[in-house]
């Protein structure tokens, strides 16, 4: 009788049984869920950084996470332990593979700035949150920054009534000194 919960089929002698997978796990996963903590240095020549980011979340989709092409993996730590850093066959891109749907992964890299154009994340993974924090060397700072909050750049820090001062000023000097003060 303890069989009897379990799916039956009933065969003759003689007959084959033959199974059709239609389906195998979840073909739907949930999309993966992961932030990324990005502390950037800037190279003293500024045309490089060097990058730590720390990825935590979980994966349910992707089991490998791919920087972009334009990042040179370093280290990588998963849970503390060291791991291998592998490129696929079909691409350029290095990455590491993703054993556990637990993500506790801190990486180092190097980035080469094109333009002074900068990835947001770096990595080739959607991210719910992301976390910058951009370290500047000594004598430099930062003038303007688009896309991302960022309070201390220089061209943020002034004001529309700032801007208006300056012109009143640069008016009235020309016209009591000449076009070599108003400009």
């Amino acid at each position: 009788g303890a069989w009897k919960q379990f799916p039956t089929y009933s065969m003759a002698a003689g007959e084959t049984l033959q199974w059709s997978v239609i389906k195998r796990g979840d073909p739907e996963p949930e999309p993966d869920k992961l932030t990324l903590n990005k502390t950037l240095w800037l190279d003293f020549s500024g045309d490089a950084y060097t990058v730590k980011d720390e990825i935590r979340g979980s994966l349910s989709r992707n089991w490998r996470l791919n920087v972009t092409p334009d990042v040179e993996l370093g280290q990588v730590t998963i849970d503390g332990e060291p791991q291998y850093i592998t490129r696929l066959q079909d691409e350029t891109a290095e990455g590491v593979e993703m054993r556990q749907g637990n993500v506790n992964l801190i990486a180092d890299s190097r980035v080469k700035s094109i333009n002074g154009e900068l990835s947001a994340t770096g990595w080739d993974s959607h991210f719910d949150k992301v976390n910058a924090s951009l370290n500047l060397p000594m004598g430099y700072r930062l003038f303007s920054i688009s896309g991302a909050h960022a309070p201390d750049a220089w061209l943020n820090k002034w004001t529309l009534l700032d801007l208006f001062l300056v012109l009143i000023t640069a008016i009235a000097c020309y016209r009591l000194w000449g076009p070599a003060w108003g400009v």
